[in-house]
């Protein structure tokens, strides 16, 4: 992922095959970016494209925001890489094992507002109800995952500002995050939703999501389209994700800073992979009462049928009463605070089973102005 700022690429997330290691100081980071004909080569073989790939400390870094270390660059490719041709979500081949589970994240060496953000982070995942769930490392011990610092400066026009792998063919997340704190990254006062963000597309990798647009990263980038391919480590499309450019996935490659977090593919696509079997509805929608909103529920699998209600509140259902997102206006229901709206959905799969689940939602989905 990287940033634009006038005439400066910044590159923002790196993907990386990293060793987990402690740093009291993080260590400034030479930016010497010559590599030799034959790691080109191999970076080539490997499916990558070695167009501006620059040696970094640990590796290489290729495609912008992709680090393989010399180990990687020694593998054979698998002889079957999957041509990538479109905008969607896709994974890894190796996913986490053994759901569900729980992982703990440690915060090493770095200022307090990062552990803040790691803190945000966290919440946003758990939110959804996956069967991955994250919870911090208790204090001086080091997590499943452990974010620590490095401090490189800008080197060929970019600057890194994070760095992550894949899953292992165990089912293990990998095990380190890399976060840059040269203040030419994020500044000399880093901006709490703009780390919970790179955290968050970060720990994204490390449970196996690739980049939403690694089939033309200047999608999200701009420049030259560039693919950056199946590789070894695979590029499995991820179904009932579109087929289309997607702006705002938390997966995109580059991010011009800010605040990024899941939307409604990104949360089709973890379901898909590390969903549960208890539905859960999220409702989206700013504004005030007669406004329309949408609510879409997840934990469900394809071939399943929707039918949505509503309270008779004063709510309306105005499309979508039978697809996995509804569209409802809601309406003053009067009564007294909290100003609740029950939005239900029944779901029947195809052997006949059936689930529900009910949103309430609150005032806020009226802009905190539901009168009495």
């Amino acid at each position: 992922m990287k940033k634009r700022n006038l005439l400066l690429m910044v590159g923002l997330l790196t993907i990386g095959f990293v060793a987990c290691q402690k740093r009291e100081n993080p260590k400034t980071v030479d930016t010497n970016t010559e590599i030799s004909a034959s790691a080109k080569a191999k970076i080539n073989k490997l499916g990558f494209s070695a167009a501006g790939a620059q040696k970094v400390p640990g590796g290489y870094l290729v495609e912008g925001d992709i680090l393989l270390t010399e180990k990687i660059l020694d593998e054979n490719p698998a002889t079957n890489l999957l041509n990538i041709a479109k905008t969607e979500h896709y994974r890894t081949t190796n996913v986490v094992k053994g759901l569900p589970r729980v992982f703990t994240i440690s915060v090493t060496n770095l200022p307090a507002v990062y552990s803040d953000a790691t803190n945000l982070m966290i919440e946003r995942y758990n939110q959804l109800g996956l069967k991955i769930s994250f919870q911090r490392a208790n204090t001086g011990t080091i997590g499943d995952i452990n974010v620590v610092g490095f401090n490189q400066g800008p080197g060929g026009g970019q600057i890194v500002l994070g760095s992550s792998g894949f899953p292992t063919a165990t089912g293990q997340p990998f095990n380190e995050v890399r976060m840059n704190t040269n203040e030419a990254a994020y500044g000399t006062n880093p901006e709490l939703l703009n780390l919970a963000s790179v955290l968050q597309h970060e720990v994204g990798h490390t449970i196996g999501l690739r980049h939403t647009d690694l089939a033309n990263r200047a999608y999200s980038c701009g420049g030259q389209a560039v693919n950056e391919g199946a590789s070894t480590v695979g590029a499995i499309y991820i179904p009932g994700t579109p087929s289309g450019a997607e702006a705002g996935s938390f997966m995109l490659a580059c991010l011009n800073g800010g605040n990024r977090t899941f939307n409604n593919n990104d949360i089709v696509a973890l379901n898909y992979l590390y969903g549960t079997t208890t539905p859960r509805i999220f409702g989206y929608g700013s504004g005030y009462r007669g406004q329309e909103y949408s609510f879409t529920v997840y934990g469900s699998v394809l071939g399943d049928t929707f039918v949505w209600t509503v309270s008779s509140n004063g709510a309306t259902i105005t499309s979508g009463q039978n697809t996995q997102t509804v569209n409802v206006i809601l309406k003053n229901i009067g009564g007294t605070a909290p100003y609740t709206y029950p939005v239900s959905v029944l779901i029947t799969s195809l052997d006949g089973t059936t689930r529900t689940a009910t949103f309430i939602a609150p005032s806020k989905y009226c802009g905190g102005n539901c009168p009495v």
